[in-house]
């Protein structure tokens, strides 16, 4: 499951989870996500992991409203 937050004032909210590395026997990956709405017709959605304490950007998504 995720935890996390929500700030209004720069319109985010920010998930974390970590779990175990399917990969290998010696780890856990760290996973965050980041939602920004940007406006009423546009957000972000960010997903970042960590392995090993570094952190690097795996996904971003930019969501637009159709007409």
């Amino acid at each position: 499951y995720y935890t996390g937050e929500c700030d209004g004032e720069s319109k985010t909210r920010t998930m974390r989870t970590e779990f175990t590395d399917p990969m290998s026997d010696d780890g856990k990956i760290s996973h965050r996500v980041v939602y920004t709405w940007q406006d009423e017709d546009n957000w972000l959605h960010q997903s970042y992991m960590s392995q090993g304490g570094e952190e690097f950007q795996n996904m971003e998504i930019r969501y637009t409203r159709a007409e």
